[in-house]
């Protein structure tokens, strides 16, 4: 209603201009200007400040908050300021004849005071007339879209900061439909449907068509071929291959290796967080026999329940650790039998299951080198005791025993749904798990959940006497609230809660560390808000939606994220800090912030393909810049050191439970750049070696490569803790392989529906240049000296870990006859001449590849996404 109103009182006062603008010229009927009394008025604040509507100081030649926030390229001042005597002197020595009007009386023209006031209306007409569009524009709520001229204008900036909450549209009958895809797919295997929403990465991958050209190539390369590469060659396979699942194969492989009955635990020899030992798996013992057989000695137990309070309890606090403890001693009482006196006590063993695995867990680091260190046979640290006591997989199977204890379809009880809640916790971050957060796996997992929260009240906020009680509440359902938007954010789900059906107040502090995870919550509502706002829009599926719209709601995110949690640097500097401070609870915030950011990078993706169809090369520009910057100057500077640095209060821990969502960015970050170079690639093809364009779209081809290497870097540094992590990275690193060569683009360019850049020479230098600038920020030669050792020789510290391989686990296919890498010192040398079977060769050994049972690490990737196809999908061989 606000906004109609707005847009009524602009035509409203555009009228009110273009009459007085005729009134001034002609006269009125009687032949006499009656003067119209309005006061000089002039726009006081520069361009930017009246966009952001902040206190503007008018410095000259830039305000302050401009060069503050890298914007001066932007800050300009609509007209000259005066004063009243100056604008008087300055109006009298303007003829009288220059005036449009010849039907002024004379007795009234000789009047300098009617004469200054006639100059002075026509004077502001003009300036509203000029200036209008390129002021409303800026207004963070209007819907007049940006002239060519002011996109070209804000398409210089050089800095991410300074264009928050500016997104430039072309016309305001602009409609996206996100929906423009085939969204129901088919697994040919499991015989069932599956519905992929607009921010899945199958959706991106049917809507841009230069992903679909990749993704083809894959299909192509691979459908038909059942075969998988070892070190005795080439095996075809007969009939469709069926491997084992990977968490039977791990826990096939960890029995075997770990059974203390027949093997003497070395610790050179553990392939750590993947263990399975489970004593009565053949045994039909009851659920408290089983318990009882995994259970540790009673201070292990007691060091990973403070362990888990200590560093992993604020990041997920959906726990009462005074209940917790209580019912715990109370269970856990006597050491021959476990005094179970209702069936919630098998929540609460189901719940201390999970806390002494992530607690596990989190004494792992991310440095394969330091792992080797804490386990090392000269050891004698308590890390190494701890860790030579595993709490394996077999303790997430007994908690989903536990949980299968009860109905999750009829009203349940608090402790049953933080079971469920903590099995969820531990699913998004579980090294074994060989799809990790990339899949959309937990859609109807999220909705059990949440409806279990609606069906306890968890959404009203009542009166109780115990305020702990009332905080717990009100936590897990911020919790509910969270994961269900960032599924949807992530994967276009519709979410099923909303700030509608909630009164449900932020929790409130109770001093020490409650303090931190409270302050982390308070801006968390508003931010749900906002992006549900979003959702609400761009989920509709009967039609299209109005691009107005849908920028008007972006820009507002985009502010109050800038606004309320600032960027990845802010974070950053939280994270690295070595004290508490106010900034501590920026930790906290990272699982929620992350999510985020990449949802603004695909609505600035989504925009980038709708004006690309539309071939509005100004606006194009725009949002690859964009895209490009929020890469350049937030992903890469940062999260490589993230993945490395653990935090000064939380050791490992943060390590562990930022993992996931770090690898999810980087991965969707990697399929932005797969479709860029596509696009660079195909554009150099077109054109003549002469053009002057030729070498720039090469140098710009040759830097989205290496910011493609830097991303799989940071991908494969989680190849030894994250299974998915592993089959992420070297299938990205085969696909980088491939379309950064030249050959791909000749073989394919005549065949292909794609799309290129149609960019000119200074948007090119500009795009350059900005990429250029990241590089002296990072340690190039420690990099250099990662990407190699992807490609390099074995190592042995690594291959020790698959000494006395259980006879069902493949031998290593790189034996003496290993074929050794290209000379490339250089991190980013090209790798033009590198053949894919010699790629696939090339040294995969970790615990990852012996479970995966497959030479070929992308055979079995590729294999789960074929079957997924969309109804009409032609299975028809081409060329490409």
């Amino acid at each position: 209603m606000a906004t109609r109103q707005k847009r009524t009182a602009s035509v409203e006062e555009d009228n009110d201009v273009t009459s007085l603008y005729k009134n001034a010229k002609n006269g009125d009927s009687n032949g006499k200007t009656k003067p119209v009394k309005r006061r000089n008025r002039v726009t006081l604040v520069c361009n930017v400040c009246k966009f952001r509507k902040v206190r503007c100081d008018r410095k000259q030649p830039h305000c302050t908050s401009c060069v503050k926030y890298n914007a001066s390229h932007l800050c300009e001042y609509n007209g000259q300021v005066w004063s009243e005597k100056e604008a008087l002197e300055k109006l009298s020595t303007i003829k009288p004849s220059v005036l449009p009007n010849q039907n002024l009386a004379p007795e009234e023209s000789s009047e300098p005071k009617e004469i200054s006031e006639v100059d002075s209306l026509r004077k502001r007409v003009k300036e509203l007339e000029s200036y209008i569009l390129f002021q409303n524009q800026f207004e963070a709520k209007s819907t007049i879209p940006f002239p060519t001229k002011f996109t070209d204008l804000i398409s210089g900036f050089q800095s991410l900061d300074s264009i928050h909450g500016i997104n430039p549209i072309q016309d305001n009958n602009d409609l996206i439909d996100l929906y423009n895809y085939n969204s129901i797919a088919s697994d040919l295997n499991a015989m069932e449907c599956v519905n992929h929403g607009p921010f899945s990465r199958y959706a991106i991958r049917q809507k841009d068509l230069n992903s679909k050209n990749i993704w083809n190539f894959m299909y192509e390369g691979i459908r038909g071929k059942n075969k998988v590469y070892t070190k005795d060659g080439v095996t075809q396979l007969e009939g469709k291959s069926n491997p084992y699942s990977l968490i039977q194969r791990i826990k096939e492989y960890s029995v075997n290796k770990f059974d203390p009955q027949n093997y003497s635990r070395k610790s050179s020899s553990l392939p750590l967080g993947l263990t399975y030992n489970d004593p009565t798996k053949n045994i039909a013992d009851s659920r408290e026999e089983r318990i009882k057989s995994i259970l540790p000695l009673q201070n292990i137990i007691d060091f990973h329940i403070d362990n888990f309070f200590d560093f992993l309890y604020p990041f997920f606090p959906y726990i009462s650790e005074p209940d917790f403890r209580k019912q715990i001693s109370r269970i856990l009482r006597t050491k021959s039998t476990l005094n179970i006196e209702s069936k919630n006590d098998y929540a609460i063993l189901g719940l201390l299951c999970i806390v002494m695995r992530l607690s596990y867990l989190s004494m792992i680091t991310n440095n394969m080198e330091i792992n080797e260190n804490n386990v090392a046979e000269s050891s004698t640290s308590e890390i190494k005791k701890l860790l030579l006591h595993p709490i394996g997989i077999e303790f997430i199977d007994t908690a989903r025993d536990c949980l299968n204890e009860f109905q999750l379809f009829h009203r349940t009880n608090l402790f049953v749904l933080q079971l469920a809640i903590f099995i969820k916790i531990y699913m998004t971050c579980a090294p074994e798990e060989p799809e990790g957060i990339i899949r959309n796996q937990f859609q109807i997992y999220n909705g059990v959940l949440v409806e279990m929260g609606y069906s306890m009240g968890l959404n009203r906020d009542y009166f109780h006497d115990n305020p702990s009680k009332i905080n717990l509440r009100r936590k897990i359902w911020m919790y509910l609230r969270t994961v269900d938007t960032t599924q949807s954010m992530l994967y276009g789900n519709p979410y099923i809660t909303s700030d509608r059906f909630t009164d449900a107040e932020v929790p409130s502090s109770s001093g020490g560390m409650e303090d931190y995870v409270v302050k982390a919550m308070e801006p968390l509502s508003k931010l749900l808000n906002h992006i549900q706002d979003i959702l609400r829009l761009v989920l509709y599926v009967k039609k299209g939606i109005s691009v107005v719209q849908l920028v008007e709601k972006l820009n507002i995110l985009e502010t109050y994220l800038f606004t309320e949690y600032g960027t990845i640097q802010t974070f950053f500097d939280a994270y690295m800090e070595k004290s508490f401070s106010d900034n501590f609870s920026k930790t906290l915030q990272l699982n929620v912030f992350i999510p985020v950011k990449f949802f603004l990078m695909a609505l600035h993706n989504e925009l980038f393909l709708y004006y690309e169809n539309k071939q509005n090369l100004g606006i194009v520009f725009f949002y690859v810049k964009k895209i490009l910057a929020g890469i350049v100057e937030e992903v890469l500077p940062y999260t490589l050191e993230f993945l490395e640095q653990p935090n000064f209060y939380f050791k490992y821990a943060s390590q562990l439970l930022l993992n996931p969502s770090f690898q999810l960015f980087l991965h969707r970050v990697n399929t932005m750049l797969f479709s860029l170079i596509n696009r660079t690639g195909f554009s150099i093809e077109g054109l003549h070696i002469e053009d002057p364009k030729y070498e720039k779209y090469k140098l710009l081809k040759k830097y989205l490569v290496r910011c493609l290497k830097l991303t799989i870097i940071g991908i494969l540094k989680l190849s030894h803790r994250q299974c998915s992590a592993w089959r992420t990275g070297n299938s990205h690193t085969f696909i980088l392989e491939n379309i950064s060569s030249d050959d791909y683009y000749k073989e394919s360019n005549e065949s292909s529906d794609v799309r290129v850049f149609d960019f000119t020479e200074n948007q090119l230098d500009d795009l350059i240049n900005y990429i250029e600038r990241l590089f002296p920020k990072l340690d190039m030669p420690k990099l250099a000296a990662a990407w190699k050792s992807i490609h390099g020789a074995v190592d042995p510290a690594r291959s020790r870990f698959f000494d006395n391989k259980p006879n069902d686990i493949k031998e290593d296919q790189n034996s003496n006859n290993s074929p050794t890498s290209p000379n490339d010192n250089d991190l980013w040398h090209s790798r033009e001449n590198w053949q894919a079977s010699s790629f696939l060769q090339q040294d995969f050994t970790n615990v990852m590849e012996s479970l995966f049972h497959v030479d070929d690490p992308l055979f079995y990737w590729m294999n789960e996404d074929i079957n997924n196809q969309p109804f009409e999908f032609n299975t028809t061989s081409q060329k490409i």
